[in-house]
């Protein structure tokens, strides 16, 4: 674990200082790739997760009036 986040950390230090104009590029690229992974999340959660779980919940209420 120490050995790789020392390969890492040298690996991104030289990275740095060879090509410091590429920093901004990685910060985009991960903020892009969050922001794609959070919408897709979201609407998949609301479009296929969500609606079973209010279905369920709303059938136990129905359910539970009956008696």
């Amino acid at each position: 674990m120490t050995l790789l986040l020392n390969y890492k950390s040298i690996y991104n230090f030289k990275l740095k200082k060879n090509m410091p104009q590429l920093v901004p590029f990685f910060f985009i690229n991960e903020v892009t790739f969050t922001f794609v992974f959070i919408t897709i999340t979201v609407y998949f959660l609301s479009k296929y997760i969500f609606p079973r779980f209010v279905r369920l919940f709303l059938s136990r209420v129905f359910i539970s009036k009956l008696y």
